[in-house]
């Protein structure tokens, strides 16, 4: 199950609240690049394909730096899957959650 991750003492370096951006003094490693997340809408017939061929037909092109795709599932309009990606961002793993995050 997951809903939110929660930093109880947050390091002024990394990020500054007051601008929503990166700390005063941080600067990303060299040879790295920032992860993200991105959140698409699947349809029943592309998730059991996801499934089934560890393909999704209508993903688009995705930048190198997404790592995780979050389904927002239109049948049960929630998010329910999380898809791990490899280096070429191919589906690697898939996790079911439990306890969807529902549409607010």
């Amino acid at each position: 199950m997951i809903h939110n991750l929660c930093v109880e003492e947050l390091d002024p370096r990394l990020y500054d609240l007051a601008t929503n951006m990166q700390g005063k003094g941080f600067v990303y490693p060299a040879n790295t690049t920032p992860h993200s997340d991105v959140i698409i809408p699947l349809d029943n017939e592309d998730i059991d394909n996801l499934f089934t061929y560890q393909i999704i037909p209508s993903l688009p092109t995705l930048p190198p730096s997404v790592k995780r795709i979050w389904i927002y599932d239109m049948y049960e309009e929630a998010i329910n899957l999380v898809v791990q990606l490899d280096e070429d961002c191919q589906p690697l793993h898939t996790y079911y959650l439990l306890d969807p995050l529902p549409h607010q």
